[in-house]
């Protein structure tokens, strides 16, 4: 009986990217990171973002309510860690919404607070193994 693959390999998760492929899109990016997480048991959540048509051209939102502009792209559960995770592309930076939330969660000594980036593959994988 043949062996089945396991569900994710490390070189299917762009661990090994070259430095020339590290400037991924962050939609990329963002799958890359939830599957390893997987991969090392973690629950996670992801909000995605939607096409919405209205005042004028089409635009991305994520919809939510409350205060959750700028919330952190991912979150993340396993055993008593609870991570918040922002992911950005080599170039992007945070908005002030962003910057806010992080202030927020690291007054909170429980949950580890993280900004990512598709050249941070060694700390991801530390932080996430």
């Amino acid at each position: 009986m043949a062996r089945r693959r396991a569900r994710f390999q490390p070189e299917d998760l762009g661990l090994y990217r070259s430095e020339i492929e590290q400037e991924l899109p962050e939609k990329v990016f963002t799958v890359d990171v939830l599957a390893h997480a997987k991969l090392h048991g973690w629950t996670t959540a992801h909000f995605k973002p939607a096409w919405v048509a209205g005042h004028g051209k089409p635009r991305m939102i994520t919809p939510v309510a409350g205060d959750g502009k700028g919330y952190l792209d991912i979150e993340l559960v396993r055993g008593p860690r609870l991570l918040k995770v922002e992911l950005k592309s080599l170039t992007g930076t945070l908005s002030e919404e962003q910057k806010a939330w992080i202030e927020r969660y690291q007054a909170v000594p429980w949950i580890e607070v993280y900004l990512w980036r598709p050249n941070m593959w060694a700390v991801i994988r530390e932080v996430l193994n």
